[in-house]
């Protein structure tokens, strides 16, 4: 049983493309988070908790696939 190599390539695009949002998402946050705390308010905070959130979420999503 032979796998062709189109479905092979898709699939390892697919996850690339899968870390490159992550990563993408995962700057955004920070930066919108030294914006927060470069205001000096609650907002940094929030940042911060909201990044960790998504951390984990990811996380989870990539460890499942």
């Amino acid at each position: 049983m032979k796998v062709p190599l189109q479905s092979l390539l898709e699939n390892k695009m697919t996850k690339y493309r899968m870390q490159v949002a992550f990563w993408n998402l995962l700057f955004g946050l920070l930066q919108s988070s030294f914006r927060s705390f470069n205001k000096c308010n609650f907002d940094g905070w929030f940042a911060i908790k909201s990044i960790s959130g998504a951390i984990r979420f990811l996380a989870k999503i990539l460890l499942s696939s």
